[in-house]
């Protein structure tokens, strides 16, 4: 990973009693530098066919250096700084428990994010980029800090230079000031005027010119600095005024969060586990919908209607089928008090239109090859047994299926006794009836029917059509009576 591909954070460091104008002028190695920090991404040690053998290598390093930390129950997010020495370590674990604690702001789409508010955290690794020097002290915690947020949230569009210690003790509550629920302290270091003037003097010397001429340099430090037993305001030092007028944006902090918000670090980047997360979660509602739609669908109404065989001499509702010598023919049922009557042992028969040619179900039978509509009959009477009959295909064991708009024919012969009753069609689209279940269903809505008596009607008529027409989307329902007489057939 490149220095431009990974969130990097610049600290500099002055060796302790020295000010940066001795040190130019001597031969010797210069203490006061800069020290490059940043986080990456801890990747598990996997083999993959895309990614290069120094990848592979620089993983397993990884897994070697994440199982010690887990057996020696180390920070995980500092603990490859320890390689640098026990200070910065300790320093990286100050900055990861400052972050962990002030947290981020989450995309609506960080599914995983949500469950696991952490995660972005303890999904980065703290690394120096070169050998680190003893310092004055804990100057280096908000470097870290940032480098992290940096990198948790993609943001790296200017040059960082940081210097500041932090404070997670919820102790420090010494005023309302001091101490924040959900975030930390930004303390004054010590050697600040000594740190500005070298940063004046690297830039002097064009420390940052390879970086780009469209990057602007940002130096984050506190409003506050230590001068041996004095804390003095930060803005009051010279050396501020010189940065400012050669480009550099000096951005005084007491809070982390106004850290955070100098470098735009305030809401975590999506996940691999986020996108996971966005990918099940859009499978699941993907095959919810298919579900849903086809609930919808599969309860939507039917439309379905008696047909004429006669339009000439009979309404389009169900006929009385006549048999004589053989020859059959239709003739229209004669009604007593608005109601059909017929005969007690007559055969009824009619002509009924299922579905709609113009239908969304008209469609898929000719797009998809829709079937049609599965069909049962259904003769209720109030003194009587319920009749059930699943309709079969003639001369075939499976059930007869109604392409939309179509027509189904059919007769009964009734069974000889005078009630009351009802011719119920019922049709659904994708499941064949089945009639037992339907006389159990029936059965346990009405007890009593179990029980008929031909000298007591024990079934409540209007409520068993109202029962049958609710466990389908479509139904076609014909009340009739029948009398103990002779069949109009005759006459």
């Amino acid at each position: 990973m490149t220095m431009h591909e990974r969130a990097t954070v610049y600290i500099p460091l002055i060796a302790a009693g020295r000010d940066v104008q001795q040190q130019a002028t001597e031969s010797s190695d210069v203490s006061s530098r800069f020290v490059e920090v940043y986080a990456d991404t801890y990747y598990l040690n996997e083999v993959s066919a895309d990614i290069t053998e120094a990848d592979k290598a620089k993983r397993q390093q990884q897994a070697i250096q994440e199982r010690k930390a887990i057996d020696k129950y180390w920070d995980r997010v500092s603990a490859p700084l320890r390689q640098h020495g026990a200070l910065l370590y300790q320093s990286g674990c100050v900055a990861a428990n400052a972050i962990r604690k002030i947290g981020f702001q989450r995309k609506a789409s960080a599914l995983f994010q949500w469950m696991q508010p952490h995660a972005a955290v303890e999904s980065k690794r703290l690394h120096a980029a070169s050998a680190w020097a003893p310092s004055e002290g804990r100057s280096a915690e908000l470097g870290l800090a940032l480098a992290l947020a940096a990198s948790i949230c993609r943001r790296q569009r200017d040059i960082i230079i940081v210097t500041g210690a932090l404070s997670t003790l919820d102790n420090e509550q010494e005023a309302q000031t001091r101490y924040r629920a959900e975030d930390c302290k930004v303390h004054p270091v010590s050697a600040l005027p000594q740190k500005l003037r070298f940063i004046q003097q690297q830039i002097e010397l064009g420390a940052f010119h390879d970086l780009g001429t469209h990057r602007q340099i940002k130096l984050i430090i506190p409003t506050h600095y230590r001068d041996q037993q004095r804390t003095l305001p930060t803005q009051q030092l010279s050396e501020i005024s010189w940065l400012e007028q050669h480009g550099v944006k000096v951005v005084c902090v007491d809070w982390l969060s106004e850290a955070l918000s100098a470098i735009d670090a305030t809401t975590a980047h999506l996940l691999i586990y986020d996108r996971l997360a966005q990918a099940a979660a859009s499978t699941l509602i993907f095959f919810s919908a298919i579900f849903l739609i086809l609930q919808m669908w599969q309860n939507a109404p039917v439309t379905m209607s008696f047909l004429s065989v006669n339009p000439d001499s009979l309404t389009a509702e169900p006929f009385e089928l006549c048999i004589v010598d053989q020859r059959q023919f239709p003739q229209q049922i004669n009604k007593s008090l608005l109601l059909p009557t017929l005969s007690s042992d007559s055969i009824i028969a009619w002509r009924a239109k299922i579905g709609n040619t113009h239908s969304f179900d008209a469609r898929l039978n000719a797009l998809l090859g829709f079937k049609g509509y599965f069909i049962t009959l259904i003769v209720v009477s109030e003194s009587s047994p319920v009749m059930i009959e699943s309709i079969k295909t003639e001369h075939a064991s499976h059930a007869l299926r109604v392409i939309p708009g179509n027509s189904y024919e059919g007769w009964i012969k009734l069974n000889g006794q005078a009630e009351t009753n009802a011719l119920i069609i019922l049709a659904q689209r994708t499941l064949e009836f089945d009639a037992n279940q339907l006389r159990q269903q029936f059965a346990q809505r009405f007890p009593a029917s179990s029980q008929l008596s031909s000298a007591i009607q024990t079934v409540n008529l209007d409520a068993a059509m109202d029962f049958f027409k609710s466990l389908a989307p479509g139904a076609l329902v014909y009340p009739f009576i029948t009398l103990q007489e002779n069949s109009k057939c005759l006459l």
